[in-house]
């Protein structure tokens, strides 16, 4: 028997390609959930963020005037945050592919939240989903809104 023969036998019949989850070659790609600035508060409270969006997404949390937690949400990835400060929240989103640590090299634009989103430090969690286009985002707004800096 030839390695191949042995190999093809071990494979189930009900496993394709497109079954498997692609790894990333790009190192410089966060994990979803992957904050990418060291959050300046944090609490109890829970947010679920899901990004059906057709690229990755940098979902910026503000309040007030200053971004609170700014972090890294894989294209058709969802992740649940565990430690937000409770209160209201602005949601803005950065998307696009090429993640170069401060920027997408491939910008698909930047997207603002037409209403704040609420959470607290009950049992349940707030949820939002970045998807364009979207009846909840706002029109696109100026890259330099979804800036960290």
């Amino acid at each position: 028997k030839t390695a191949y023969e042995i190999v093809s036998r071990d494979w189930s019949s009900d496993v394709c390609s497109s079954d498997l989850r692609a790894v990333s070659l790009d190192p410089s790609r966060p994990e979803s959930g992957s904050d990418l600035r060291a959050p300046r508060t944090t609490g109890q409270a829970r947010l679920t963020l899901e990004n059906r969006g057709a690229a990755d997404a940098v979902v910026v949390l503000w309040r007030a005037t200053r971004w609170e937690r700014a972090l890294f949400v894989r294209q058709g990835e969802k992740v649940t945050l565990l430690d937000l400060a409770p209160g209201g929240y602005q949601v803005r989103a950065a998307v696009g592919d090429g993640w170069t640590g401060r920027h997408f090299l491939r910008p698909a634009g930047c997207l603002a939240l037409g209403r704040p989103v609420e959470v607290g430090s009950g049992p349940g969690a707030a949820g939002v989903t970045v998807a364009r286009p979207s009846r909840e985002w706002e029109r696109a707004v100026a890259a330099e809104d979804c800036e960290l800096e």
